[in-house]
Order: structure tokens, then sequence, then C-alpha cells
């Protein structure tokens, strides 16, 4: 029964790392998204300005 019991709380300690762990890689993909959104928009807005200059 020892052996039971460690055996249920590794499995429900796993199982919180486990949704903790997606949480925050949900995070970090939403993360990424919105830093190539921006880098993609720095990048518009700074061929805008060299077009600026050249004329």
């Amino acid at each position: 029964m020892k052996n039971l019991k460690t055996l249920q709380t590794l499995s429900k300690m796993g199982k919180i790392l486990s949704r903790i762990a997606f949480v925050f890689a949900r995070i970090g993909a939403c993360g990424c998204i919105i830093g190539l959104l921006s880098c993609s928009y720095g990048a518009e807005l700074s061929g805008e300005k060299q077009e600026m200059e050249e004329e």
C-alpha cells in the first residue's frame, strides 16, 4: 500500500507540473506570435523611412 500511495502522489504532482508547463508553453507561443508581428511591423516602418530618405 505504501508504494501505491507514493505512485498516486507522484502522479498528482506530475499532472500539476504538466498543466503548469502547458500554460507556460501557450504563453510562450503567444509571445512568439506577437514578437513576429511587431518585427514585421517594425520592418515595414523602417522600409518607409528608407523610402522617405531616398526621395
